[in-house]
């Protein structure tokens, strides 16, 4: 079923139909057939809100209908909530291939109402229900318990200890090209070891030195200390010195302590660990 059934004959189209907005209609499976939708000629936003069985917006072409392209103009905003029938692995469900939407720019995703644009609609739709956390009451969140709240509550203060130099290599990333995260090749080019590093560590600016923890259930992780000018670590946690270079050590990096070091003597590092201090982490 869908709102306009078969189409009634006495009506040849919905030129001026601009919005089209659906919510708490149980009875719905589509929204239109392939037939109806091509009238919407001037259609500019699509909602379809709390509709307990819609499994399609646009339902697959009947025997009776023409599968030649749909082409939604006009439509630039297409809102979707709570529709929990609306599955399906591949996505042709969602929308058929032969869909066309070339003025839509953003997809709205309730209840948070942001926006996502992926260049192509099946993308975002699989995007929006596909992903985790997509419904936060089924999901666990950092406000789920006294112990995950306090843990991000602890966090928050860490990422403001070292907004000073966030700022300072955000300016970098845009006046120079330099990424905020960086590979050690980028400044340890000579050192043979950091050719064979990817993802195991990286730095954020020249001054930190991250390695995180990549493996569930892992309460250390094994550092490489490059080979380089000033290149002494400090242990951001317990202060610890690492003066030998091109070795590697084992740092313990249980949660919410991550393996982070400064380097030793350093304003930045000097102005991150003060920071921490003052905030009352370290």
């Amino acid at each position: 079923m869908h709102i306009w059934k078969k189409g009634p004959k006495k009506i040849m189209g919905f030129g001026n139909l601009r919005s089209l907005k659906v919510k708490e209609c149980n009875s719905l499976t589509n929204l239109f057939s392939p037939s109806i939708a091509k009238l919407l000629v001037m259609l500019w936003d699509i909602e379809a809100i709390n509709c307990g069985k819609i499994e399609e917006i646009l339902a697959s072409a009947g025997e009776e209908e023409d599968e030649n392209d749909v082409l939604f103009s006009q439509v630039f905003s297409i809102l979707l909530e709570d529709l929990p029938n609306l599955k399906c692995p591949t996505l042709r469900t969602y929308f058929p291939t032969n869909l066309k939407t070339p003025q839509l720019k953003e997809v709205i995703e309730g209840d948070s109402y942001t926006t996502h644009w992926k260049g192509d609609l099946n993308a975002n739709i699989e995007h929006i229900f596909k992903r985790k956390g997509n419904k936060p009451s089924s999901n666990s969140q950092f406000y789920s318990n006294h112990q995950t709240l306090s843990q991000f509550a602890r966090l928050a203060k860490v990422y403001k200890a070292w907004k000073f130099y966030r700022i300072q290599i955000v300016k970098e990333a845009a006046q120079k090209g330099l990424p905020v995260c960086r590979h050690l090749f980028l400044h340890y080019p000579e050192d043979e070891h950091v050719h064979h590093l990817s993802y195991q560590q990286f730095l954020v600016g020249t001054e930190i030195l991250v390695v995180p923890v990549l493996d569930k259930g892992k309460k250390n992780v094994k550092v490489y200390f490059p080979v380089g000018e000033s290149s002494n670590w400090q242990h951001i946690w317990t202060g610890k010195l690492f003066t030998e270079q091109g070795c590697e050590a084992w740092v313990e990096a249980p949660i919410g302590y991550p393996a982070v070091f400064v380097k030793a003597g350093s304003i930045i590092g000097e102005t991150f660990v003060k920071n921490l201090r003052d905030l009352e982490i370290l």
